[in-house]
């Protein structure tokens, strides 16, 4: 692995080759995933999470393992790739209460005042609003920090670090103070991860929202969805569209045609996986479902580029139902935009984002 620079990819090549002799099968969804009847492994590099029915079999690949590769068992997982995971009666919590600890102390926030959300409603950004430049390469390392933390347990602080990541090239005190409004919040929150129970049946939700032309510098819509499922978020997005929507129905459209990109993508994984799982999209604008089920809207949309109207063809051959929901049931709310703390905190319960 360390060495030459082909070293991991000859690596990766020879320990696919092994898995496929004995019979496993490698995602076509995420290559990382390796798939037979029982058995379910995920690769980082030359990290394994191994996933059996019984102790059995766990024990029987972890033996095949071993005789073709000097491994090393750290037995049940409860710590990988920075993620905690902690075992609960009917279920497990993943959180990253060290990480953010870490990263407190590394910033000097640790004595910071806790505030109940990421960003402050009466605060908007822009690039040069006239505040002095700040170092930019502590700006970077911060937002790094909280990047990585979004994407991993947090989907709470997902959009008020996007927000502040666009910043990164010439960062002003605003922007820092934004950034440090965010590290008060984990400070507050620090124990918070994501749980996931175990319930019966199988249900796949998908809640999609866009917040038209909030960015104040290019006037650009923010799109962000989240995926329920059995009750607990498992992918979720926050980001600026690329295009300018004209109305907010428009950016409501381009934001579902984003987020069925990723549902057809957990389909396909969820087909390899044998979870079959009807996919409910929900959305709060009845003038954006309108353009999805009914061509009669031509004169509104014509001019939407043609690639986000592949929702129209997922919607007609029965991949999604799109379904109308209140805003203040859209979990998707908390991603595109700031919202009162008791919506905030009522809409972060219903994501399953809790306490230890």
């Amino acid at each position: 692995l360390y060495g030459l620079k082909q070293a991991p990819r000859c690596w990766n090549t020879e320990f696919h080759e092994f898995l496929s002799s004995m019979g496993f099968r490698q995602s076509n969804a995420d290559p990382c995933v390796y798939l037979d009847e029982r058995i379910i492994i995920a690769i980082y590099v030359d990290d394994l999470v191994i996933l059996t029915h019984t102790d059995v079999e766990m024990i029987s690949i972890k033996r095949s393992l071993e005789e073709k590769f000097k491994m090393k068992d750290l037995g049940a997982i409860n710590f990988f790739l920075g993620v905690s995971v902690e075992k609960l009666d009917d279920g497990i919590l993943l959180h990253q209460k060290s990480y953010i600890e870490e990263i407190l102390a590394k910033y000097c926030m640790q004595g910071a005042k806790p505030v109940s959300t990421p960003r402050d409603m009466n605060v908007n950004l822009v690039k040069d609003d006239g505040s002095k430049a700040v170092d930019r390469s502590l700006y970077q390392s911060m937002v790094g920090a909280l990047l990585y933390l979004s994407m991993a347990t947090r989907p709470d602080i997902s959009q008020a670090v996007g927000v502040v990541s666009r910043f990164s090239a010439d960062p002003r005190e605003t922007h820092l103070t934004a950034v440090k409004r965010i590290f008060c919040y984990l400070k507050g929150t620090i124990a918070m991860g994501l749980e996931y129970r175990c319930v019966e049946g199988c249900s796949l939700t998908c809640y999609s929202d866009a917040d038209w032309a909030g960015d104040l510098d290019t006037r650009h819509s923010t799109s962000g969805y989240v995926f329920m499922f059995n009750g607990s978020v498992i992918s979720w997005n926050s980001r600026l569209q690329r295009v300018t929507a004209l109305s907010t129905a428009e950016a409501e459209y381009i934001a579902l045609a984003e987020s069925c990109k990723e549902v057809m993508w957990l389909k396909k994984l969820f087909n390899e996986l044998n979870v079959k799982s009807p996919v409910r999209v929900m959305e709060d604008n009845q003038a954006a479902i309108a353009m999805v089920k009914n061509p009669v809207y031509h004169a509104r949309s014509k001019h939407i580029d043609i690639r986000f109207h592949y929702i129209r063809d997922l919607c007609k051959e029965g991949h999604i139902l799109i379904q109308y929901c209140p805003s203040s049931d859209n979990l998707a709310d908390i991603m595109t935009k700031p919202v009162p703390r008791l919506q905030f905190e009522r809409l972060r319960g219903k994501c399953d984002i809790v306490s230890q």
